[in-house]
């Protein structure tokens, strides 16, 4: 940088505690360290002509005055104020200096007064009797020392390992925001770069290449580098890190020494430069004893760098495994032979329908719809709807029967495959724009109060404990559907676990707020599906985190187990996302006798630095590590990013493809997607319209996850059946219509409207007649009875001799 240059302070002569030996710092350019010289003596040129006399005063003065900012390596004490005694002697001695103009202009009281108070300076400089423009030039180099001295005090600030990486940061940023006064002056991405450089320049040599190899790019992460690797450095208890000296390469008699201090050209010396230095005899231990700090050994030194490199090396290079950032998870780089192969699949039962389901189907679409919604959540649907309608309607309401309120689901599997977006209700009844399947099976009012009137529960029940259980209003109905899912269809051997996130926005207490996500908010559902046809084995509803609840701790983890516990023993692999995959996760599956691949977040703590991504990373690269039955993997897909996946089914390096991806990742790649295609699936045909209440938006979901179950059934035991594109669709209308018929005939469609009328003969199959009036089909052809009644079921002739007149109650 160039702010380097600008105050970058030259060299520094103090006084050492013993007051014979001086004591010279000397700070280099960036990405150096501050070379320790303490000469045994060093002789001062006489100066000629009339700076003679000032030459012994400056020298007398510096040797009672001048402070510098460090003592030995540990000393981290600044630049401070000088005393009252020696502010006194400095009026006298600056005042002789002024009066007898013998004060180096090229030199200025800069150097003599970087101890003094801004005060004192002023009062010191008043004293003389130089012209005014001289006073006004002391001044203006008394403020610009004072600026020199903030600049000194960050630039010259020095690594202390007692205090740690993170402390020394805090310190800095102090520092140079007394500098460079970031509020004013400039940005604050300015001064984080100033910071990171300055961070990395006073570290160690082996720590800074250490993290300079990680090209940080924010302060934070060069904080990390650098706590990771006093991690990977075991010390002793209590010992202080020595920083190699630069200035080794230095010979105290050479002809440099004898110069002033300001002369001396700081020398740069590799590693192997120093080493060569501890080996060469007389020489290397004079020139040893010239630069190593007070009370410390050059023996001792160069003992503790060599095992602090071989440290290092050992670490970076011949070391087997990888550690994790949190210091608890080891993972080699080859897999070890001892390991045990992965668990079989233990399935007793082939994947695909069982049993039971098989005894169920008949050559009927609702038969498969029936294994999911059964008679008893009919019943129970039924039962709390009519009640709550009662409430609301009074005498007005007329009991819902069972083939009505399978019409009702008929018209929403319908309305899920019809329904365009932005559509009126009423528009799919209009004569016009609408389907004929809603008009012949009943009327816009009487479908709006089904939908209004429809409940799960009692709501006298609810209020017992409605503050306890959020999802009370369909806890129990959800429960007993739950129940059917896994019943009627064996997995593969890989289920996928994932979540579903279903918009809705209004009042809710279990709604999710997800950015990420297009609806944003909604109710999340946790789901367990077969990796290959998206069928739902198992789910849940996320009501939140309750307060106090233990389990809350280990959610995702939780979460996965119940999902999958009807597939405990059986050696099956779960494939799940960066939400719920952990270390833990997969230990605790290996219990139950089941794997686990899934990805990784980047964040986890079991993750070892080598496999987060790094733009000097190569591209198609993979790194691998291994720990008993789990294997880790990091794969580079483009410059700059990193793809972790975490198996416990592979314990292999194995890599195929034209991208060199390797097996894991391929594995879950195929995997993968059994949540995904089953919320595709249930996305694109939903019977989720026009709901404004979040009990019924749950219902709805369970419609529409039963409808795929079904038809996934269906196929299973039919494969040739519409052997075309668009077979889940034809599906679905083949299902509504079976839905709806059965309503329909039972309507007394004679006095129906004539558009109604028309519609439902159409779906019948029923053509209208031309005569008003008909013989019965009953009767003997000789006796020759016309009628115009008609059968509401065949739709044919019938007199009041073979017709029975019914009320409602007996109907």
């Amino acid at each position: 940088m160039e702010g380097q240059n600008m105050t970058e302070p030259k060299s520094r002569e103090r006084l050492t505690a013993g007051g014979k030996d001086i004591h010279i710092v000397q700070v280099g350019r960036m990405g150096t360290f501050p070379t320790g010289v303490t000469p045994p003596q060093i002789k001062q040129e006489p100066d000629e002509g009339p700076q003679q006399g000032w030459g012994t005063q400056r020298q007398e003065f510096l040797k009672t005055t001048e402070k510098t900012p460090y003592s030995g390596w540990g000393d981290t004490q600044l630049l401070q104020p000088l005393s009252e005694n020696r502010t006194t002697e400095f009026h006298g001695s600056s005042k002789g200096v002024g009066d007898a103009n013998r004060w180096p202009r090229e030199e200025g009281p800069t150097q003599s007064l970087l101890g003094l108070s801004g005060q004192e300076d002023h009062e010191a400089y008043e004293s003389l009797d130089s012209s005014v423009e001289v006073k006004e030039e002391i001044l203006d180099e008394v403020d610009a020392a004072n600026l020199e001295l903030r600049c000194q005090r960050f630039r010259q600030f020095c690594y202390r390992e007692a205090e740690g990486p993170r402390k020394i940061f805090c310190q800095l940023w102090e520092l140079c925001h007394q500098w460079l006064k970031p509020e004013k002056h400039s940005k604050e991405q300015i001064l984080e770069l100033v910071i990171l450089e300055q961070f990395l320049m006073i570290l160690p040599l082996e720590m800074q290449c250490w993290v300079r190899e990680r090209g940080p790019e924010t302060c934070a992460q060069a904080v990390n580098f650098a706590e990771d690797f006093l991690w990977r450095l075991p010390e002793a208890e209590g010992s202080e890190q020595k920083i190699p000296d630069d200035g080794d390469g230095l010979v105290a008699d050479s002809p440099k020494s004898e110069l002033d201090p300001s002369d001396i050209v700081k020398i740069e010396l590799s590693m192997d430069n120093l080493q060569e230095a501890d080996c060469t005899g007389d020489e290397a231990t004079d020139e040893e004893s010239l630069y190593q700090p007070e009370g410390a050994s050059s023996r001792e030194l160069s003992e503790e760098e060599s095992s602090s490199l071989s440290d290092v090396d050992t670490e970076e290079g011949s070391e087997m495994e990888y550690i994790s950032r949190n210091r608890k998870e080891a993972w080699k780089k080859i897999p070890s032979p001892l390991v045990k192969a992965p668990l079989p699949s233990i399935m007793s039962l082939a994947p695909g329908l069982t049993a039971f389901a098989v005894e169920q189907l008949t050559n009927q679409l609702r038969s498969s719809l029936k294994l999911f919604l059964t008679a008893a959540m009919m019943s129970h649907l039924l039962h709390f709807t009519n009640k709550y309608g009662g409430e609301v309607f009074g005498k007005d309401w007329s009991p819902l029967s069972e083939d009505e309120l399978w019409a009702y689901l008929g018209l929403r599997v319908l309305a899920g495959v019809f329904w365009t977006a932005g559509e009126k209700m009423e528009d799919l009844w209009s004569p016009v724009h609408g389907r004929s399947h809603f008009r012949a099976t009943m009327s816009v009012v009487a479908f709006k109060k089904i939908n209004r009137v429809l409940r799960f529960d009692d709501r006298q029940e609810r209020r017992s404990h409605s503050n306890t259980d959020k999802l009370a209003p369909v806890r129990a109905f959800f429960g007993i559907f739950r129940e059917t899912l896994a019943k009627p269809f064996v997995p593969s051997d890989s289920v996928t676990v994932g979540e579903q996130f279903v918009a809705f926005r209004g009042r809710c207490p279990i709604m999710q707020y997800l950015p990420s996500k297009p609806p944003k908010y909604g109710i999340k559902f946790w789901m367990c599906c077969d990796s290959k046809t998206g069928y739902v084995q198992n789910m849940d509803i996320y009501s939140g985190r309750a307060e106090g609840d233990p389990a809350a701790q280990n959610l995702e983890q939780r979460a996965v187990l119940q999902l999958t516990q009807h597939l405990h023993g059986s050696g099956r692999n779960v494939t799940s996302d960066s939400f719920f995959t952990n270390v833990a996760l997969a230990r605790e599956l290996e219990k139950h006798k089941m794997t686990l691949v899934g990805t990784l977040r980047k964040e986890r703590p079991e993750i070892p630095l080598e496999f987060l991504p790094n733009k000097k990373r190569t591209v198609l690269s993979s790194v691998f590590g291994f720990q008993d039955n789990l294997t880790l993997v990091s794969y580079v897909p483009k410059k700059g990013k990193a793809m972790i996946v975490l198996s416990s089914m592979h314990n292999s390096a194995a890599i195929s493809g034209s991208r060199s991806k390797p097996e894991v990742i391929m594995y879950y790649n195929k995997t993968k997607g059994g949540v995904d295609v089953c919320g595709k699936m249930v996305s694109t045909f939903t019977s989720k319209h026009m709901v404004h209440r979040w009990p019924m938006v749950v219902f709805s979901n369970i419609l529409d996850i039963a409808c795929l179950n079904a038809y996934i059934v269906w196929m299973e035991n039919n494969p040739g059946w519409a052997e075309k594109k668009s077979q889940r669709r034809l599906f679905l209308i083949e299902l509504g219509l079976e839905l709806i018929k059965p309503w329909i005939q039972a309507r007394n469609i004679e006095h129906l409207p004539l558009g109604t009328r028309q519609a439902a003969t159409e779906l019948l199959g029923i053509t209208a007649s031309a005569k008003k009036r008909g013989r019965c089909h009953l009767c003997e052809r000789k006796k020759d009875c016309k009628t115009q009644k008609k059968c509401t079921r065949c739709g044919c002739f019938v007199c009041v001799q073979h017709a029975a007149l019914l009320c409602n109650a007996c109907k």
